[in-house]
């Protein structure tokens, strides 16, 4: 569960490297919403160690992460 998640920040990351016309905007919130309380519960639950073990070794965009739990 905690791989997807966090494959859902990367993908976003990566979409943002696509041509500006091959880019389909989704609001993940309002499309998927029980995947997104999953992945937003998934995150949350992590201990802090952890937490921070993933984010250093995939190289996550904290901003990124931020927007993706704010929302």
């Amino acid at each position: 569960m905690i791989t997807g998640t966090f494959n859902v920040i990367v993908a976003q990351r990566l979409a943002r490297k696509l041509r500006d016309d091959c880019k389909v905007l989704i609001n993940v919130k309002e499309q998927f919403p029980d995947f997104y309380e999953s992945a937003k519960q998934s995150i949350l639950t992590m201990k802090a160690d952890s937490l921070e073990s993933e984010i250093t070794s995939r190289n996550i965009d904290r901003n990124a992460l931020a927007d993706f739990m704010d929302k």
